[in-house]
Protein backbone atom coordinates (compact mmCIF):
# COMPACT_ATOMS: atom_id res chain seq x y z
CA UNK A 1 0.00 0.00 0.00
CA UNK A 2 1.64 3.00 -0.87
CA UNK A 3 1.04 6.35 0.85
CA UNK A 4 -2.27 7.48 -0.70
CA UNK A 5 -3.46 4.35 0.50
CA UNK A 6 -2.86 4.48 3.55
CA UNK A 7 -4.16 7.95 4.03
CA UNK A 8 -7.66 6.88 2.23
CA UNK A 9 -7.76 4.14 5.14
CA UNK A 10 -7.12 6.04 7.96
CA UNK A 11 -9.88 8.17 6.67
CA UNK A 12 -12.13 5.41 6.43
CA UNK A 13 -11.34 4.20 9.92
CA UNK A 14 -11.65 8.10 11.24
CA UNK A 15 -14.65 8.83 9.57
CA UNK A 16 -15.95 5.09 10.91
CA UNK A 17 -15.70 5.89 14.41
CA UNK A 18 -17.42 9.29 14.24
CA UNK A 19 -20.42 7.72 12.60
CA UNK A 20 -20.33 5.33 15.28
CA UNK A 21 -20.08 7.71 18.08
CA UNK A 22 -22.97 9.75 16.77
CA UNK A 23 -25.11 6.73 16.39
CA UNK A 24 -24.60 5.63 19.90
CA UNK A 25 -25.79 9.38 20.73
CA UNK A 26 -28.72 8.48 19.10
CA UNK A 27 -28.87 5.75 20.92
CA UNK A 28 -29.35 3.80 17.02
CA UNK A 29 -27.85 0.45 16.59
CA UNK A 30 -24.64 -0.26 15.32
CA UNK A 31 -24.71 -4.53 14.74
CA UNK A 32 -23.94 -3.34 11.01
CA UNK A 33 -21.91 -0.92 10.62
CA UNK A 34 -19.02 -2.38 9.62
CA UNK A 35 -21.05 -4.34 7.14
CA UNK A 36 -22.76 -0.88 6.05
CA UNK A 37 -19.57 1.02 5.90
CA UNK A 38 -17.56 -1.43 3.66
CA UNK A 39 -20.62 -1.82 0.75
CA UNK A 40 -20.46 2.32 0.62
CA UNK A 41 -16.92 2.44 0.91
CA UNK A 42 -16.34 -0.04 -2.35
CA UNK A 43 -19.62 1.25 -4.02
CA UNK A 44 -18.09 4.42 -4.10
CA UNK A 45 -14.18 3.73 -4.82
CA UNK A 46 -16.03 1.83 -8.10
CA UNK A 47 -17.89 4.53 -8.35
CA UNK A 48 -14.90 7.23 -8.25
CA UNK A 49 -13.14 4.91 -10.66
CA UNK A 50 -15.39 3.81 -13.38
CA UNK A 51 -16.39 7.70 -13.56
CA UNK A 52 -12.34 8.45 -14.24
CA UNK A 53 -12.64 6.04 -16.94
CA UNK A 54 -15.16 6.77 -18.80
CA UNK A 55 -13.96 10.57 -18.82
CA UNK A 56 -10.33 9.74 -19.46
CA UNK A 57 -10.41 6.23 -21.60
CA UNK A 58 -7.06 7.13 -23.29
CA UNK A 59 -5.36 6.16 -19.71
CA UNK A 60 -5.57 2.99 -19.45
CA UNK A 61 -4.22 0.21 -22.12
CA UNK A 62 -4.65 -3.49 -19.88
CA UNK A 63 -6.88 -4.22 -17.12
CA UNK A 64 -4.12 -3.81 -14.62
CA UNK A 65 -3.86 -0.21 -14.88
CA UNK A 66 -7.69 -0.17 -14.66
CA UNK A 67 -7.90 -2.13 -11.62
CA UNK A 68 -4.62 0.00 -10.15
CA UNK A 69 -6.66 2.44 -8.10
CA UNK A 70 -3.52 2.97 -5.52
CA UNK A 71 -1.69 4.63 -8.28
CA UNK A 72 -4.41 7.39 -8.31
CA UNK A 73 -7.63 8.25 -10.87
CA UNK A 74 -10.75 8.84 -9.06
CA UNK A 75 -13.44 11.68 -9.81
CA UNK A 76 -14.97 12.94 -6.54
CA UNK A 77 -18.36 12.96 -7.87
CA UNK A 78 -19.04 9.79 -9.07
CA UNK A 79 -17.80 8.25 -5.92
CA UNK A 80 -19.97 10.26 -3.73
CA UNK A 81 -23.07 9.89 -5.87
CA UNK A 82 -22.22 6.31 -5.80
CA UNK A 83 -21.72 6.37 -2.06
CA UNK A 84 -25.15 7.76 -1.45
CA UNK A 85 -26.89 5.47 -4.17
CA UNK A 86 -25.51 2.78 -1.96
CA UNK A 87 -26.21 4.15 1.68
CA UNK A 88 -29.77 4.53 0.52
CA UNK A 89 -30.19 0.96 0.29
CA UNK A 90 -27.83 -0.05 2.95
CA UNK A 91 -29.96 2.44 5.54
CA UNK A 92 -33.79 1.69 3.75
CA UNK A 93 -35.89 1.96 6.68
CA UNK A 94 -37.08 3.58 10.25
CA UNK A 95 -34.14 5.80 10.39
CA UNK A 96 -32.90 6.23 6.98
CA UNK A 97 -32.88 9.93 6.86
CA UNK A 98 -31.32 10.53 10.14
CA UNK A 99 -28.03 7.73 9.04
CA UNK A 100 -28.01 9.76 6.23
CA UNK A 101 -27.82 12.66 8.32
CA UNK A 102 -25.58 11.58 10.40
CA UNK A 103 -23.15 10.10 7.68
CA UNK A 104 -22.65 13.33 6.13
CA UNK A 105 -20.05 14.83 8.74
CA UNK A 106 -18.48 11.49 8.79
CA UNK A 107 -17.60 11.03 5.44
CA UNK A 108 -16.14 14.32 4.90
CA UNK A 109 -13.63 13.06 8.05
CA UNK A 110 -12.58 10.61 5.69
CA UNK A 111 -12.23 13.23 2.67
CA UNK A 112 -9.82 15.33 5.10
CA UNK A 113 -7.20 12.33 4.91
CA UNK A 114 -7.75 11.50 1.54
CA UNK A 115 -7.27 15.07 0.40
CA UNK A 116 -3.85 15.49 2.34
CA UNK A 117 -2.77 11.31 1.02
CA UNK A 118 -3.80 13.23 -2.29
CA UNK A 119 -1.64 16.22 -1.73
CA UNK A 120 1.62 14.20 -0.53
CA UNK A 121 1.39 12.19 -3.82
CA UNK A 122 0.74 14.97 -6.17
CA UNK A 123 -3.22 12.99 -7.06
CA UNK A 124 -3.86 16.32 -8.36
CA UNK A 125 -2.29 19.45 -8.70
CA UNK A 126 -2.61 23.36 -8.80
CA UNK A 127 -1.94 25.70 -11.24
CA UNK A 128 2.05 27.55 -10.96
CA UNK A 129 2.34 30.09 -8.56
CA UNK A 130 5.00 31.07 -6.40
CA UNK A 131 2.80 33.13 -4.21
CA UNK A 132 3.15 29.70 -2.10
CA UNK A 133 6.68 29.02 -1.95
CA UNK A 134 8.81 25.76 -2.55
CA UNK A 135 7.34 23.87 0.02
CA UNK A 136 4.22 23.16 -2.46
CA UNK A 137 6.24 22.61 -5.49
CA UNK A 138 5.37 26.38 -6.45
CA UNK A 139 2.17 24.65 -6.90
CA UNK A 140 -1.74 26.18 -5.32
CA UNK A 141 -1.71 23.66 -3.30
CA UNK A 142 -5.29 22.70 -4.20
CA UNK A 143 -6.02 19.56 -2.39
CA UNK A 144 -5.01 21.26 1.23
CA UNK A 145 -7.48 23.67 0.53
CA UNK A 146 -10.01 20.83 -0.04
CA UNK A 147 -9.03 19.20 2.99
CA UNK A 148 -9.52 22.25 4.93
CA UNK A 149 -12.97 22.86 3.27
CA UNK A 150 -13.48 18.97 4.50
CA UNK A 151 -13.05 19.94 8.08
CA UNK A 152 -15.07 23.48 7.83
CA UNK A 153 -17.97 20.99 6.48
CA UNK A 154 -17.26 18.68 9.50
CA UNK A 155 -17.58 20.97 11.90
CA UNK A 156 -20.74 22.69 10.61
CA UNK A 157 -22.68 19.84 10.43
CA UNK A 158 -21.84 18.23 13.93
CA UNK A 159 -23.02 21.77 15.66
CA UNK A 160 -25.87 21.65 13.10
CA UNK A 161 -26.91 17.87 14.24
CA UNK A 162 -26.83 18.52 17.49
CA UNK A 163 -28.49 22.18 17.50
CA UNK A 164 -31.39 21.52 15.15
CA UNK A 165 -34.34 19.70 16.25
CA UNK A 166 -34.21 16.07 16.61
CA UNK A 167 -37.59 15.84 14.86
CA UNK A 168 -36.19 18.02 11.96
CA UNK A 169 -33.47 15.89 10.99
CA UNK A 170 -35.24 12.69 11.62
CA UNK A 171 -37.68 13.44 8.67
CA UNK A 172 -35.76 15.52 6.26
CA UNK A 173 -32.06 14.89 5.28
CA UNK A 174 -30.59 18.64 6.05
CA UNK A 175 -27.04 17.95 7.05
CA UNK A 176 -26.66 15.47 3.78
CA UNK A 177 -27.72 18.15 1.39
CA UNK A 178 -26.14 20.80 3.37
CA UNK A 179 -22.56 19.75 3.61
CA UNK A 180 -23.44 18.73 0.01
CA UNK A 181 -24.20 22.30 -0.85
CA UNK A 182 -21.31 23.25 1.11
CA UNK A 183 -19.22 21.05 -0.67
CA UNK A 184 -20.08 22.01 -4.10
CA UNK A 185 -19.93 25.57 -3.82
CA UNK A 186 -15.97 25.27 -2.41
CA UNK A 187 -14.85 22.84 -4.95
CA UNK A 188 -16.19 25.35 -7.67
CA UNK A 189 -14.28 28.18 -6.07
CA UNK A 190 -11.11 25.66 -5.62
CA UNK A 191 -11.45 24.72 -9.26
CA UNK A 192 -10.18 27.76 -10.50
CA UNK A 193 -6.94 27.20 -9.02
CA UNK A 194 -7.00 23.20 -10.65
CA UNK A 195 -4.71 22.92 -13.65
CA UNK A 196 -7.53 21.23 -15.78
CA UNK A 197 -8.82 22.27 -19.65
CA UNK A 198 -11.23 24.42 -20.07
CA UNK A 199 -14.49 23.35 -21.79
CA UNK A 200 -17.38 26.01 -21.33
CA UNK A 201 -17.39 29.61 -20.68
CA UNK A 202 -14.17 29.46 -19.15
CA UNK A 203 -14.85 26.81 -16.77
CA UNK A 204 -13.55 23.19 -15.90
CA UNK A 205 -15.84 19.96 -15.85
CA UNK A 206 -15.56 19.87 -12.39
CA UNK A 207 -16.99 23.26 -12.03
CA UNK A 208 -19.65 22.60 -14.17
CA UNK A 209 -20.59 19.65 -12.05
CA UNK A 210 -20.50 21.35 -8.71
CA UNK A 211 -22.55 24.16 -10.21
CA UNK A 212 -25.10 21.87 -11.25
CA UNK A 213 -24.76 20.15 -7.76
CA UNK A 214 -25.43 23.31 -5.62
CA UNK A 215 -28.03 24.61 -7.80
CA UNK A 216 -29.95 21.11 -7.14
CA UNK A 217 -29.12 21.70 -3.28
CA UNK A 218 -30.53 25.16 -2.72
CA UNK A 219 -33.85 23.47 -4.85
CA UNK A 220 -33.96 20.72 -2.19
CA UNK A 221 -33.11 22.93 0.77
CA UNK A 222 -35.57 25.82 -0.10
CA UNK A 223 -38.11 22.75 -0.58
CA UNK A 224 -37.29 21.27 3.46
CA UNK A 225 -37.91 24.80 4.93
CA UNK A 226 -41.20 25.48 2.64
CA UNK A 227 -42.35 22.20 3.64
CA UNK A 228 -41.54 22.64 7.47
CA UNK A 229 -43.03 26.01 7.16
CA UNK A 230 -46.45 24.43 6.05
CA UNK A 231 -46.18 21.58 8.50
CA UNK A 232 -45.58 24.31 11.78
Amino acid sequence: MNIYGLFIMIGVFAGTFLYFRLLKKFDLPTDDLWKNICIIFFVGLIGARATYIILYPEQFSSFYEVVAIWQGGLVSYGGILAGILAALLEFRGRYLVLKLNLLAPSFFVGWIFGRIGGFVTQNAVGILNNSFGPIFYSRVPIQLFESLLSLVIVILSVILIFKLDRKFILRYPIILIASLGDYTLGRFIIDFWREDPKVFLGLQFGQLISFFIFFCCIIMLLYIFRSRKKIS
